[in-house]
């Protein structure tokens, strides 16, 4: 069975309750979804992991002051994923660039987002609307990272990694 590592910035306590709302109103229109992790914007991923990543995580995640943002509007990525994307935002940028440009160098292409159901296009294409109807903009809080190891239906919690307090 193929793992996989990923390293995400988990969304604040009220911002989970605000998306679990929306996604239980999605499931009541017909659209299921099956979420393994918390609401969360993806840092880094990866095939394996080593003690030099985790103590460099943990290095980066402990001089960073959390952070808010807001989730300002809705993605897609073509017809497979539907998202909330958040503002642009200083303090989530410098968190990836540190966490990647460190490890691999590998921050380009990145897009922050928070996904709320992944499918076929004809699914994506009804729910969209769905989403639109529901979704209005709210901040949100970065006080922590967490990293999962995840395979076919799984996600494990490996390590939370609290950011400073500001």
């Amino acid at each position: 069975m193929e793992k996989k590592y990923y390293l995400l910035a988990v969304l604040d306590d009220e911002a989970q309750k605000r998306l679990t709302a929306l996604s239980e109103q999605l499931t009541k229109e017909g659209f299921e979804y099956t979420r393994y992790t918390p609401y969360h914007i993806t840092l880094w991923d990866s095939d394996n992991i080593d003690e030099q990543s985790l103590a460099h995580f943990k290095k980066i995640c402990h001089t960073t002051p959390a952070f808010e943002t807001a989730l300002g509007s809705i993605g897609l990525f073509g017809l497979a994923v539907a998202f909330l994307t958040p503002l642009p935002c200083l303090p989530l940028i410098t968190l990836e660039q540190r966490i990647c440009g460190q490890i691999n160098d590998a921050s380009d292409g990145w897009v922050p987002h928070v996904t709320m159901r992944m499918g076929e296009p004809e699914y994506i294409k009804q729910a969209v609307p769905i989403i639109a109807g529901l979704f209005t903009p709210f901040s949100v809080r970065i006080e922590h990272v967490e990293l999962y190891e995840c395979g076919e239906g799984y996600a494990n919690l490996v390590h939370r990694y609290c950011l400073c307090r500001n």
